[in-house]
Order: structure tokens, then sequence, then C-alpha cells
């Protein structure tokens, strides 16, 4: 902002400068013209005109020099005054202070000049509602231009699985002055205007609607770890010895029973029985020719007990 202030005080008093140096080399001018008529131009006083004018010639190049840069300097002026001067959004110098402290504590120092701010999230649920609020938090931090942290916890939760780009607040930053800010289950327009120094994101938002534009980056962020990765294969490729065979089509078949048995009841919803999942299981096995289902369960032994010889 000075800078940009400089600037222009500069171009102001050197335009002023060379106007006036003008109007006296135009005065000298019309002098040696009448003294040349009348003789009387010594020769001290022929040298000191003669300078003058030429460092009016001089200032006269620089002006035009300085004229013809002048478009891009201002426009690089005017960049770096904006870029300076993003964040300046109406916060307090201690809001300014504690942003600093936080995004310094990630190593994010440079998006101090291009963030509104920071944004977090409330979490709640298990691993899928996890997925779906970090996704959700991604998206809406980036097109509010937030810089987003997790809480700690969800951070340790997540971290276990996937190498994620968002880091967790540092605990010693301390008590921040957040503000909650409600969203639903789904995107609306004015969540991508949000507003405040210290957003965290409340609700249950696990609608694609928040993150589908964004369907690439966030698949990234959700590729397991690669010791995840390594002894899954190993499982696989165990069971596929096993079997004596080759050319195996995995299918994966989560079933979940648990606290779900009495939540869905609420909502008048149907859990997946024995029949469905006969069903399920016929139509890979006359899509696929040697099918293996991996079943992943929290109540395994109601598996055992009913899907065992589907």
């Amino acid at each position: 902002m000075y800078l940009f202030i400089y600037f222009h005080f500069f171009k102001f008093f050197f335009n002023c400068l060379v106007k006036l140096v003008v109007f006296i080399s135009l005065f000298i001018v019309s002098r040696l013209n009448e003294y040349s008529k009348s003789a009387v131009l010594t020769a001290h006083r022929g040298r000191r005109y003669g300078l003058f004018l030429l460092l009016t010639f001089f200032l006269l190049i620089l002006y035009v020099f300085f004229i013809q840069n002048n478009g891009t300097t201002d426009r690089k002026i005017d960049e770096t005054s904006s870029t300076k001067t993003e964040i300046d959004l109406g916060y307090t110098s201690t809001e300014k202070q504690l942003l600093f402290r936080i995004m310094n504590s990630a190593n994010y120092t440079d998006n101090l000049t291009r963030s509104k701010g920071v944004m977090s999230i409330k979490y709640q649920g298990r691993l899928g509602n996890l997925m779906g609020e970090y996704a959700t938090l991604y998206a809406l931090a980036k097109s509010n231009k937030r810089v987003p942290f997790l809480l700690l916890e969800m951070h340790k939760l997540l971290n276990i699985y996937f190498d994620l780009s968002i880091p967790a607040l540092d605990p010693s930053i301390g008590n921040i002055p957040w503000i909650d800010y409600v969203i639903h289950d789904w995107m609306s327009p004015e969540y991508d205007n949000i507003l405040g120094a210290f957003v965290k994101l409340r609700g249950y938002p696990c609608s694609w609607t928040f993150y589908h534009h964004l369907r690439k980056e966030i698949s990234r962020e959700f590729t397991f770890k690669q010791e995840i990765i390594t002894e899954a294969q190993n499982q696989l490729q165990q069971i596929v010895e096993e079997r004596k065979t080759s050319n195996v089509t995995f299918v994966g078949v989560r079933i979940r029973r648990g606290d779900y048995i009495d939540v869905i009841k609420k909502y008048h919803g149907v859990l997946a029985d024995e029949g469905y999942l006969k069903q399920a299981f016929a139509y890979y096995r006359n899509k696929y020719s040697n099918v293996v289902f991996v079943v992943c369960s929290d109540d395994l032994e109601w598996c055992k007990n009913n899907i065992n010889n589907l």
C-alpha cells in the first residue's frame, strides 16, 4: 500500500519538475534569440545556457521513457498493492495476529496475502461422515478463499487411513473466536459467500453437491496410505492362492447393522435382509465367471449365520 502511494507521489513530482524545466528552457531560448540580435551574449552566460538546454534535453528523454513504461509499472504496483492488502477486510489487529499464528503453525504464511481467513468444521459421526465433512470443508474453503484446518481429533481419525493435505490446528494456538456457520445437507449459493475471519462449519454436510466439481481432487485426498494398500493386496492374494485359481473378480459387500438397526427405524427405512443379499450375489455371479465376495461388517456373527451359504 505504501509503495503504491510513494510511487504515485514520485510520478506527480517528476511530471511537475519536467514541465518546470521545459518552461525555463523555452524562456532561455527566447532570451538567446534576443541576445543574438543585440550581440550582448557573453561566453560564460552562453555556456550556462547551453548546459541548461542539455539538461532539458536529457530530462525530456527520461520523461518519454517514463511515459512509455508508466502503464506497465502502474499495473505492477496496483497488483502488488491489491495482493498485499487483500486480507485487510476490516479485521482487527488482534484477528490478523491470530490469523498469522494459525497459518504460520502450518507453514501457510504465503496464504496471508491471498486468503480471507481460516475455516474448519465440527466433526461428528463415523468414518463415512468424517470423509463427507472433510470433502465439504475442502470445497467450501476453496470457494470462499479460506485456508482450511481440521480440528486435531478429526485429523487423527482420518490420518489413520489417508495422507491428507488439510493440516490439523496446532493446540498451542489456544482459544479461537470461531463463528459457527450452520449448513444443511446440500449445496446452496450463499455458501460461496461466507463471511468472517474464523469460520467453523456445523451440521451434517455429506452431500455430493458440495464437492462434485472437485471429484478428482477429493479422490486424491482419499487415497489409502501405502501400508493399507499393501496389506489389502496381500490378503487378496492369499485368497487367490488358497482357491488355486486366477482371473478372480473381487466384489466388496458392506453390511452395516449395529446401531443402524434402531436408527433406520426412525426414518422408516429398511435394512438389507437375506433375500436382498441373495439376489445381489446372484447378479454378480451371473455377470462375472469367477467371483469372490469380500464381506465387511460390524456384525460378522450375523453374516456367518445368514449369508455364509448364499
